[in-house]
């Protein structure tokens, strides 16, 4: 009497296929997750840098002084882009940048993105008042410094002291709220 086993398992052509079919979806998967993953430092470092102004704001209504928000390079000058740097200080002698005396509330580190300032009066700094009003209206506008990445974020602060960020979700480069451009250079 003859007794046939049955083996169950995959032949050789069907590891193939699943092979090639797994490699196929990873060709398609790793791109775009390695782009998600760069959109989201970017949405990360903006929302630090909108978490910042707040915090400036804040200090200027609960030490009822002015205070001075700037990119800055390794010499604490404020400058509108290639700071590498966020600064957040009391200026006393207003030469916008930091000196030893004056008193220094939040220094960021901005690591692999570009910041790049634009202030209304084309100012290097954004200004809060005592009374948590912004003395300059203006945006700061976070990419990442890879040549060829077109996807940026904007904080957005109004002469109001309100600050928000820029909201992009169909991701035409323009901002969903007020249609102006965030489309980094």
């Amino acid at each position: 009497m003859n007794s046939r086993t049955i083996l169950y398992g995959f032949t050789l052509v069907e590891l193939m296929i699943a092979l090639l079919v797994f490699s196929s979806l990873s060709m398609v998967a790793v791109p775009s997750f390695v782009e998600f993953q760069e959109r989201q430092a970017i949405s990360i470092k903006a929302l630090e840098v909108k978490r910042m102004l707040e915090f400036a704001r804040n200090i200027a209504i609960t030490k009822n002084k002015e205070i001075k928000v700037c990119l800055a390079t390794s010499d604490y000058r404020c400058t509108k882009e290639n700071g590498n740097r966020l600064l957040l200080f009391h200026d006393q002698n207003t030469n916008h940048q930091w000196n030893e005396s004056e008193q220094k509330y939040r220094d960021i580190s901005i690591e692999s993105l570009a910041l790049k300032l634009s202030v209304s009066g084309g100012r290097r700094y954004m200004r809060f008042k005592p009374t948590g009003e912004s003395k300059e209206s203006g945006n700061i506008l976070v990419c990442d410094k890879k040549v060829g990445s077109d996807y940026g974020r904007q904080v957005i602060v109004f002469r109001s002291g309100q600050i928000r960020l820029s909201k992009d979700d169909n991701l035409d480069g323009y901002d969903d709220k007020s249609g102006h451009s965030i489309v980094c250079d």
